[in-house]
């Protein structure tokens, strides 16, 4: 019975440590898949965040906006499946979303987008500010396959805490098969974008400055360099032009107290003609140094009329040199305050500078159009071109590349002439293509 008793009791104590150990192996089992679990989880965040950084370096490599968004859209297909996508970016105040993608959209998407916008939704999401997922109540229409999962993607474009726009995907995914590690991909894709897409913004507009700024810096020292010269040029003219008279009325006198003496008439002649010359080009050094008063510059013209005027006087000496001239005006445009001589004589000069820059020929297109609160004139010759190290040189004076024949005072008028006026003059030009002189002018308020 003893016996007995012992043999119960062993048994029993036997099968509480099997329980105890078989519970033990359980736990041990609990915790080697939690351990497993946690490894797989540690892996896959591991490879999110390299995939992440990836990512980011590949979107943010560039500071050119079409391969911003060309890297986003091949990226986000990386991460989940879609259709279409694009890029909409709030306008300024709100006014509504302008569509950036490089890759056209479908008319009727764009359409839904806006509608999305004005109904509010896609403001709902930025202030959500995470991407969000929601069907198309009207499917666009297509292959019957794809009508029952058809659904809208839409993640905000955040950049320093400012709503710059949405990415929108439009996929035939079913709205449940989205993995919450997909739409976390998509939200950091999309930041990352917002990122890139801002710096791209804030880069066009320091280099849209930067050009700003040495355009000015050049009218400055072109300016600078006028008034220098300007004031030289004046008082050499009136320096010359004092004995220039005396000399003048000495020959003649000289003429017309030698009446018989054909021989010393003759000579006095040239005397006087090249004189006479010599007063032209202190003339034309005048023209360049005097500064207009404002009270000369208020009278209101047409600046069409006045080019088909110049036109008419011009057309026979380019015709005589092969030279096809065209304008092109735009109609109704703006009258100009101006000094309508002073502009003739502008005109003139860059007409004649395309006409010398055509040897054998050519044409001159004369394009008139309204360019803000300007007036447009560009005049396009087929001439051939300016060297690069000229282009910043010839508005200044006696610069020339046309040799003794000309002076190299005319389009050194002209830009003091168009700036009296308020305007602008550039030029554009290519070795062998012809040159463009582009003026701009205020029109009348």
């Amino acid at each position: 019975m003893c016996c007995d008793n012992g043999t119960t009791d062993a048994q029993r104590r036997l099968r509480q440590e099997i329980e105890y150990l078989q519970e033990e192996n359980r736990r041990l089992k609990g915790t080697l898949a939690e351990h497993n679990r946690m490894q797989s989880d540690l892996k896959d965040s591991i490879d999110e965040l390299i995939q992440v950084h990836r990512y980011s370096q590949i979107i943010t490599s560039t500071l050119n906006l079409d391969d911003v968004l060309l890297s986003l859209m091949e990226l986000v297909r990386q991460v989940v499946e879609y259709r279409v996508s694009g890029v909409f970016l709030i306008e300024e105040g709100k006014a509504g979303l302008k569509l950036i993608s490089p890759r056209p959209i479908p008319k009727e998407l764009e359409e839904k987008v806006r509608f999305q916008w004005e109904e509010g939704i896609i403001d709902w999401v930025l202030q959500e500010g995470r991407p969000v997922v929601f069907p198309d109540v009207e499917p666009t229409e297509g292959s019957e396959e794809h009508r029952d999962g058809r659904n809208f993607i839409v993640a905000p474009l955040l950049a320093k805490g400012k709503d710059l726009g949405v990415l929108i995907l439009y996929s035939t995914k079913p709205r449940g098969a989205f993995t919450r590690q997909e739409i976390r991909l998509v939200s950091i894709l999309s930041n990352q974008a917002a990122i890139a897409i801002e710096n791209s913004r804030l880069y066009n507009r320091l280099e849209d400055a930067h050009t700003r700024l040495k355009a000015s810096q050049r009218q400055l020292i072109q300016s600078g360099k006028l008034a220098a010269i300007g004031e030289l040029a004046s008082g050499m003219a009136h320096e010359i032009n004092n004995p220039l008279q005396i000399i003048l009325s000495t020959v003649q006198l000289m003429i017309m107290n030698l009446r018989e003496d054909e021989r010393s008439i003759k000579a006095l002649k040239i005397v006087e003609r090249n004189a006479r010359r010599i007063a032209k080009i202190t003339g034309a050094l005048l023209d360049f140094a005097r500064k207009n008063d404002v009270e000369s510059i208020t009278s209101s013209m047409d600046v069409s009329t006045l080019i088909r005027r110049i036109q008419s006087l011009v057309q026979y000496q380019l015709q005589a040199a092969d030279i096809r001239l065209r304008v092109i005006a735009e109609e109704n445009l703006p009258p100009i305050s101006g000094n309508a001589g002073q502009l003739e004589q502008a005109f003139l000069s860059i007409i004649f500078n395309a006409r010398d820059a055509m040897p054998e020929g050519g044409e001159l297109v004369i394009e008139i159009k309204r360019w803000g609160d300007y007036l447009r004139i560009d005049f396009v010759d087929t001439g051939v071109g300016i060297p690069e190290e000229n282009l910043s040189r010839i508005f200044e004076p006696f610069f020339t590349t046309h040799g003794e024949r000309c002076k190299g005072l005319g389009l050194s008028v002209s830009y003091g002439i168009i700036q009296r006026h308020g305007g602008t003059i550039e030029v554009e030009s290519l070795i062998g293509h012809g040159s463009r002189f582009i003026v701009k002018l205020p029109v009348r308020r």
